[in-house]
């Protein structure tokens, strides 16, 4: 049986955009249950007894029930080299807790890096390429900055992230069919997640192709 997860950003003691995780939550139990089983999750989740404000990264994870709920001070990866791989297989349309998809890749780009003479450190990680197309990294959505100073996503990505959602719903970013090339002629990209707002400072600028 498969498990799924929420990853929800605890703010200020706040759990941000429950609206986006709980659509997905119920998307997910109504294509694998055919109903939703688990009740909305501002009646599941708590403040955890050791919170002392800033911010926290909670993990629901479940099935046809919560099976575990735990909550940890975030602190956000480092990244400043992206390896594009290439996988014509990977699906990730559902939040699994399962992530062995995205280790394979990530065990491959780290074989072409060594057999290129490149270096694959803590602060790399991997772009998927699918298709010829652009997608995500192993654990955000991306946003690609234009020269012109717009800001895309992919129109395909792997997973429709809940911070993704709420940008593309607010308008602070597109969708558009991103290549290869046009992250060659690109400034940078942005990665985002539920605990990631786009932020220039975090811009990555490198990618090994």
């Amino acid at each position: 049986m498969c498990l799924f997860v929420e990853s929800l950003a605890l703010d200020d003691g706040i759990f941000r955009r429950l609206e986006y995780h709980n659509h997905r939550l119920r998307q997910t139990q109504l294509h694998f249950y055919g109903e939703c089983l688990i009740p909305p999750l501002e009646q599941v989740l708590f403040l955890p007894a050791t919170y002392n404000g800033g911010l926290w990264k909670c993990r629901v994870i479940y099935d046809r029930e919560i099976r575990k709920v735990e909550c940890a001070p975030y602190v956000a990866r480092d990244i400043r080299v992206l390896h594009l791989v290439n996988s014509e297989t990977i699906d990730y349309t559902y939040k699994l807790y399962d992530k062995s998809a995205f280790s394979e890749l990530v065990h491959i780009a780290q074989h072409q890096a060594v057999m290129s003479g490149k270096e694959y450190t803590v602060h790399s990680d991997i772009l998927i390429v699918k298709n010829g197309l652009l997608t995500d990294c192993s654990y955000a959505n991306l946003i690609l900055v234009d020269p012109d100073g717009s800001w895309y996503t992919p129109k395909s990505p792997l997973l429709k992230g809940t911070m993704r959602s709420f940008l593309l719903e607010t308008g602070r970013i597109k969708e558009k069919t991103l290549t290869v090339e046009d992250l060659r002629k690109s400034i940078g990209v942005m990665p985002v997640n539920a605990m990631l707002l786009p932020d220039p400072a975090r811009m990555i600028r490198k990618f090994i192709f």
